[in-house]
């Protein structure tokens, strides 16, 4: 091949291949990396010279260079994800698909929404909380998503839960999506377990290029938790109030020690008066609950506008009413020193955790955590993390009955 003709194949391969990454929708059978000459997804040395040497010539514009320099410096980037695969991002990410819809908020709180062209309908619900996002196209629910809507969509990138959680096969849907696209890269995060957490917000800022971003919601996501842990900590067993916590759905539906809900309870300083000797979740006696005598009782609580512009004191009243007029609770302690409580699971699970735990510290140790705003933070995370002009204020009902100054 001639030089002219060969160096006009490599300038369209840029274009082509620049336009794909940067700016448009448009299928490929294969992917490719700016400047990779030897089709191996990584810019050498020799490579980013003839790239130079192209510039120079007027073979490819100043943009097309500066993608080649960027790639060289700082790609290929590694990753082993939740689920222990290793995963490789060989160039800018600039089209994601979330599957669940924690990760989706992460997304937005590391500043990296412009990069997504979709989401579940969990998110395009709460249009107080992804304002923008919510106007995006659907993928269905996160549990059984659209796949065909998926690759249509033509992501670089899908980033899903971990495990085949939720009754949903996560396991099998990846490998339907490798099979149907073996070019698109997937990761796999949770961003709702505890433990790994701040682990996962901090790989998916690296393979982002969101690194300062994420470390700034982890600053914050250390500034809601770390000082109650540093307190719970040094509680003894005695100074552990006896909690009831019962699901959102259903009578008597415990959240028992092998749950989800625990971890959060245990964080908090409270001790679960139900194991789980029947399962994570089993239906109890109400006579079980009277004989453990809990000093508090929460109720989790679904909303049925989340974030919206209805605020639902009354519903919330109303499953307050139901609690407390149950068959001899009011001889129950929670009962006689008041503190019955239906807290929403919009703010304790998810993503949104680090959130809620707050609220459950100030009513298990309303004294011990006097100084404590579990309202201001969740605000400042609303402003500074979703970008979202949401008033707490004036909308939004998240506990019932809100902690009084005067328990304090």
């Amino acid at each position: 091949m001639g030089l002219e003709l060969y160096n006009l194949a490599k300038y369209n391969q840029f274009v082509f291949i620049l336009s794909l990454i940067l700016v448009s929708v448009e299928c490929v059978d294969g992917f490719s990396v700016p400047g990779d000459l030897d089709d191996n997804m990584i810019i050498s040395v020799r490579e980013l010279d003839a790239a130079e040497n192209d510039f120079n010539d007027g073979d490819i514009n100043s943009s097309t260079l500066d993608t080649i320099k960027h790639i060289h410096k700082n790609y290929p980037r590694n990753i082993t994800d939740s689920s222990g695969r290793h995963v490789t991002i060989y160039a800018p990410v600039n089209r994601i698909v979330p599957i669940g819809y924690s990760i989706t908020e992460i997304l937005k709180s590391i500043d990296a929404q412009d990069k997504v062209v979709a989401v579940d309908e969990y998110a395009k619900k709460r249009t107080g909380l992804f304002p923008k996002l919510s106007q995006l196209p659907s993928i269905g629910n996160t549990m059984s998503p659209d796949i065909e809507t998926v690759l249509a969509l033509d992501p670089d990138l899908v980033v899903m839960w971990k495990g085949d959680a939720f009754g949903t096969k996560y396991e099998e849907m990846q490998k339907t999506l490798e099979k149907a696209n073996p070019n698109l890269t997937i990761v796999r995060l949770d961003f709702f377990n505890i433990g790994q957490f701040a682990d996962e917000v901090e790989k998916l800022g690296y393979i982002l290029e969101k690194e300062k971003e994420s470390q700034k919601l982890l600053d914050f996501y250390r500034r809601c938790l770390g000082p109650l842990e540093n307190t719970v900590v040094g509680l003894s067993d005695g100074e552990k109030p006896r909690v009831y916590m019962e699901r959102s759905i259903g009578d008597f539906m415990a959240c028992a020690s092998g749950s989800s809900w625990h971890d959060k309870l245990l964080r908090a300083g409270g001790k679960n008066i139900v194991d789980d000797s029947a399962g994570s979740y089993p239906e109890i006696s109400p006579e079980l609950v009277l004989s453990e005598d809990p000093q508090v009782a929460i109720k989790l609580f679904t909303s049925s506008n989340p974030y919206g512009e209805k605020d639902e004191t009354a519903e919330m009243q109303t499953v307050m009413e139901k609690i407390v007029n149950r068959r001899g609770w009011n001889a129950t302690s929670a009962a006689k020193e008041n503190r019955i409580y239906v807290l929403s699971d919009e703010i304790l699970s998810g993503s949104r955790f680090f959130i809620g735990i707050p609220y459950l510290a100030k009513i298990l140790h309303p004294n011990l955590f006097a100084e404590l705003d579990p309202k201001s933070l969740h605000q400042e995370y609303l402003n500074e993390f979703m970008d979202s002009d949401y008033d707490l204020e004036v909308h939004g009902d998240f506990i019932y009955p809100e902690i009084a100054d005067e328990s304090l």
